[in-house]
C-alpha cells in the first residue's frame, strides 16, 4: 500500500489487533509474576533486576515502599499484586520527565531518611523500622500537602485496588450481581465492594 492511498480497517483487523494487545499483555503480565518469585532470602528481600524506567536498587526501594505501604495480612500485599511493577511501568510509559523525577526523590529521600535515623540503607532495616521510617514520612508530606508524595501513594492505592488481588481478594466482588438491595446494616456489608 502507497502512503497515498486511503488505509481502510475492516472489523476482521481491528479484532485481531486487539487479540494481539491483550495477548501481549497477559504474557508481560506472566513474566512480571515468575521473575517475582523468591524475593526473600533470610528475611531480607534479594535486589530486583531492573524494571522498564528503575535501576534494580531503586526497584527494591520501591517493592519495600509499597509492601510497607499496603503489607501482607489476611489478604495479599502490594508486592503480590504487582504494585511496585505496575508504577514502573506508569513511570516508562505515562510520567512527564517532572514526575518521574518526583517519584524518584520520594523514594530516595525514604532512603537517605532510614540512613540518618538508623546508619542504614531502606533496603538493610527490619519491617518495623521501615514501617516507623514511611510512617513519619507519610504524616510529614501530607501534613505538607507535597503533591509530589500524594500522586505517589495514589498510584500505590490505584494499582492495588486496580489490580485482580486488590479487586477481588482485598474488596468485595460479584461478577454476577444478584438482587439490588440498596439499604443494608453495616453488620452485613463487611469489606468495601468493587466497582
Amino acid at each position: 500500500m502507497s502512503k497515498d492511498e486511503p488505509m481502510t480497517v475492516n472489523r476482521r483487523t481491528l479484532l485481531r489487533q486487539a487479540v494481539y494487545m491483550v495477548g501481549g499483555a497477559a504474557g508481560l503480565n506472566a513474566l512480571a509474576a515468575c521473575s517475582e518469585q523468591g524475593v526473600e532470602e533470610g528475611g531480607i528481600p534479594r535486589l530486583s533486576g531492573p524494571g522498564r524506567y528503575f535501576t534494580g536498587v531503586r526497584m527494591t526501594r520501591l517493592k519495600l515502599i509499597v509492601d510497607t505501604i499496603i503489607p501482607d495480612t489476611d489478604t495479599p500485599g502490594a508486592v503480590a499484586a504487582g504494585v511496585h511493577t505496575f508504577i514502573d511501568q506508569m513511570m516508562a510509559d505515562w510520567a512527564a520527565p517532572d514526575t518521574r523525577e518526583q517519584f524518584d526523590k520520594v523514594i530516595d529521600e525514604l532512603d537517605e531518611r532510614a540512613v540518618a535515623a538508623h546508619g542504614d540503607r531502606l533496603t538493610r532495616l527490619p519491617q518495623e523500622q521501615r514501617f516507623d521510617i514511611i510512617r513519619d514520612y507519610d504524616l510529614e508530606k501530607l501534613g505538607e500537602n507535597s503533591w509530589p508524595y500524594r500522586q505517589f501513594k495514589n498510584l500505590v492505592l490505584v494499582g492495588y485496588y486496580h489490580s485482580q488481588i486488590g479487586a477481588t481478594q482485598e474488596l468485595q466482588y460479584e461478577l454476577i450481581p444478584g438482587e439490588l438491595r440498596a439499604c443494608l446494616p453495616l453488620s452485613e456489608v463487611g469489606r468495601a465492594w468493587a466497582d
